[in-house]
């Protein structure tokens, strides 16, 4: 599996959402509506990180993490 540059400093592109099977019959306006949804989920789950700080999540326990990989 290709690792995943999290510190990229560009919006994904057209291009890199039709690599993906699932997306690979889109056209660019549906792709570019793949885009700005992904970006706009990105913002709410950042805002509600910075509102909320680390405490949310810290009552689970390991095992609900099991299999979950982030690379």
């Amino acid at each position: 599996m290709e690792r995943i540059d999290y510190a990229r400093e560009h919006d994904l592109t057209i291009e890199e959402v039709r690599a993906c099977p699932s997306f690979s019959h889109f056209t660019d306006e549906q792709a570019q509506q793949v885009i700005e949804t992904l970006k706009t989920f990105t913002k709410i789950v950042f805002d509600f990180h910075k509102k909320t700080g680390s405490k949310f999540g810290k009552h689970l326990k390991k095992p609900y993490l099991k299999g979950i990989e982030i690379h």
